[in-house]
């Protein structure tokens, strides 16, 4: 086994899987042709990381597993991320060259990226290293988690969920629309109007930072696109109203939150929206671990890429065409039309759906159990 090296903020347990891919890839045959494999956190690394590197350098090819938790930002029509044309200066400034790059990737994340990066003369490679599973910080958390085929259709008590807490652009619109369509007292919704929501997200804020003073990459992603005049009239015309339903509780140290049953679906509403390609976090997870059919409100095609992952959808009784739709407006507008028809249903047609839909459930949390299990085994035994 070639030898290895780690970054100090890779001992925090936030990047735990993380941690437990690198030991998956240095017993991988990508590894064994390197003398040292060293692994960085993207978002954490800092110039003592670069200068460790450097200082190993014995003129041969280097391996860096680079493992990327947070999406990038991408500038309108851009191909390449602000956040990888960093990193290339940033290399380029401190002479480190001849390396090949793995980077954990679920789905198509980073291709167009890869294909840009990879045309250079200073002997870099981009990789994918293909994983299982979304990136999931609280994996031990969830290794907890036993499979369960019972899914307690009593507790249903709404047609949907949705939690709305952290302000991003898309969140905003899809809470303005459950407010301007009065869909908020019979399903259980939670809608933040915190200000230091609306402060992080302001237009004027610079977002582009590190996460701390000694980091090297900046970190932020931001989400936006023109409106049509559909969405940039509910964007003017309809306040954001802070909603807290008395099903949400803040017991979020559990491995999963028991009040997603409480609705018939699932609403998750993903991290980004209008982004070159499905980013899944903690939020997609749950679903996969829950026992309610779910739509995303996230990228084009974040259902197709489940789906090629050997997941299942819900297409047995929801129209999920919006999930092929490019067009952030178009798409948000077919998500609107799917949440009317969901509202529309009575609570019983919903129970039905959810009890025919319960091979998919179960096979859906099987998957992501075997999955989790496959990375902790060693530290749960």
């Amino acid at each position: 086994m070639p030898g290895s090296m780690s970054d100090k903020h890779t001992e925090n347990k936030k990047y735990k899987y993380a941690n437990l891919l690198f030991e998956e890839f240095k017993r991988s045959p990508n590894a064994a042709c390197y003398e040292k494999v060293h692994m960085l956190v993207f978002e954490e690394f800092t110039h003592v990381n670069l200068n460790e590197i450097k200082k190993h350098d014995n003129g041969q090819k280097k391996c860096i597993f680079l493992c990327i938790s947070e999406p990038h930002w991408y500038e309108p029509g851009a191909l390449l991320s602000r956040q990888f044309i960093t990193i290339i200066d940033l290399l380029r400034e401190q002479q480190i060259f001849n390396v090949d790059f793995y980077i954990p990737c679920f789905g198509d994340r980073f291709t167009n990226d890869f294909e840009i990066l990879n045309k250079n003369n200073f002997g870099w490679s981009f990789l994918k290293y293909i994983t299982d599973m979304p990136y999931m910080q609280d994996i031990l958390k969830r290794s907890l988690i036993e499979p369960s085929a019972d899914l307690e259709i009593e507790k249903i008590q709404n047609n949907f969920l949705h939690m709305n807490y952290t302000h991003r652009e898309h969140r905003q619109l899809f809470s303005k629309f459950l407010i301007k369509e009065n869909l908020l007292e019979k399903n259980c919704v939670a809608i933040n109007t915190y200000t230091y929501g609306a402060e992080e997200h302001s237009r004027d804020k610079n977002w582009f930072v590190p996460l701390h003073s000694d980091a090297c990459i900046p970190v932020g992603q931001k989400d936006e696109w023109f409106y049509s005049q559909n969405l940039l009239d509910l964007w003017r015309d309809t306040d954001l109203q802070d909603n807290r339903h008395p099903s949400i509780d803040k017991k979020t140290k559990q491995p999963q939150y028991d009040f997603i049953n409480c609705g018939a679906i699932y609403i998750v509403s993903e991290t980004v929206f209008n982004h070159p390609y499905p980013v899944f976090s903690e939020k997609t997870i749950s679903a996969l671990l829950g026992k309610r059919p779910f739509i995303i409100i996230g990228p084009a095609h974040s259902m197709k890429t489940l789906k090629q992952k050997g997941y299942k959808t819900f297409d047995n009784f929801m129209d999920e065409s919006y999930d092929n739709v490019s067009d952030p407006n178009e798409r948000l507008e077919k998500i609107f039309k799917l949440v009317k028809t969901i509202n529309n249903k009575s609570l019983d047609e919903l129970k039905v759906n959810v009890l025919q839909s319960k091979d998919r459930i179960m096979h859906n949390q099987n998957i992501i159990i075997k999955g989790i299990r496959k990375y902790t085994k060693d530290i749960t035994q």
